[in-house]
């Protein structure tokens, strides 16, 4: 007679993979998304140039952290199949002939296939009815995203590192999640470096100086702040003007001059101008606003001349003190 410890264990039931959902990977990508903006912002106050999931990238600056987050990433999906975000909600990115992990080239591959999956975002929705819920990078680089139930604790098979890696994975998307939002405040100034008066029967008086941008936001007691400055052409004349009135700047070294146009009416003068200028006029004031990357402000001293004009007749000259 078999005793009650002698018996058969009863077998658990099969855990079958089946494609992830599209919802279920959407939730995937916005978590892994977290965590590179999580870590993008404890480095530098700032968010992510890139990401694993091609949604969009926000034009700032890079940084090594930024960099070794991505590559961290990839390297989980290459060879474990998993990012966090992924293993978090259970998906994992397998060939479809081996059903191992894509490996490190072929992942590379995938994410650049991404471009054309961005293209119309069509190829992002394409596993809402394909068969095999592939998107076209999916199906360039012949993997699957497959759905396994994640393993939070040490049954059904799991062991104790895998419940444990699950729950880190779960910690880092929590913590990229709050490191990625949350209220930033900011103050602004405009420091003057140095100005000149065209004389006439309408003095203007030509400022060039600086328009300073400083924001802090702090998350979870951590705070960070950013400075940008961009330079700043202004001119303003207390007498009425004609609408027609407006002054140009020219600045640097005789052959390489820069030219800086506050009126958007008029060609501009012979040589190298400033683009990407943001302008304001009115009839007593004008203002134009360079990127941060100007001549005007990474390369200093620089020599400086303004010419004001009314329409397309000058109306004189005057120089500054160089800035510094």
């Amino acid at each position: 007679m078999t005793s009650p410890s002698d018996a058969p264990p009863v077998a658990e039931p099969l855990v079958l993979a089946t494609y992830a959902s599209w919802s279920r990977r959407v939730v995937a990508a916005l978590l892994d998304s977290a965590i590179l903006t999580g870590v993008a912002w404890l480095a530098t106050g700032d968010g992510p140039v890139w990401s694993l999931v091609t949604w969009g990238e926000s034009g700032v600056e890079s940084s090594s952290w930024g960099f070794a987050a991505l590559a961290t990433l990839v390297l989980l999906q290459a060879y474990a199949g998993s990012t966090p975000g992924k293993r978090v909600v259970g998906i994992r990115i397998l060939r479809a002939g081996t059903g191992r992990p894509a490996g490190l080239l072929r992942t590379v591959g995938r994410e650049i296939a991404h471009l054309l999956d961005a293209i119309l975002m069509i190829g992002y929705l394409r596993p809402l009815w394909h068969e095999r819920r592939r998107t076209f990078a999916d199906s360039i680089c012949d993997t699957d995203a497959v759905h396994l139930p994640p393993p939070w604790s040490p049954v059904r098979g799991a062991t104790p590192g895998q419940a444990r890696t699950t729950w880190l994975a779960l910690a880092a998307c929590a913590l990229g999640v709050l490191y990625s939002v949350g209220p930033s405040g900011g103050t602004s100034e405009e420091v003057t470096d140095a100005a000149c008066t065209v004389s006439g029967e309408t003095p203007i008086e030509v400022t060039v100086g600086r328009a300073i941008e400083a924001t802090t936001s702090t998350r979870l007691g951590v705070t960070r702040g950013q400075r940008t400055e961009r330079p700043v052409v202004q001119w303003a004349s207390e007498e009425a003007g004609s609408t027609e009135l407006w002054v140009r700047v020219t600045y640097g070294e005789p052959g390489s001059q820069r030219v800086v146009d506050t009126s958007t009416s008029h060609p501009p003068a012979d040589g190298w101008v400033e683009g990407d200028v943001e302008r304001q006029s009115s009839e007593t004031w004008g203002r134009a606003v360079l990127p941060t990357d100007s001549e005007l402000l990474r390369q200093r001293p620089v020599e400086w001349r303004a010419e004001a004009f009314d329409g397309e007749t000058s109306l004189g000259t005057c120089s500054g003190p160089p800035l510094t």
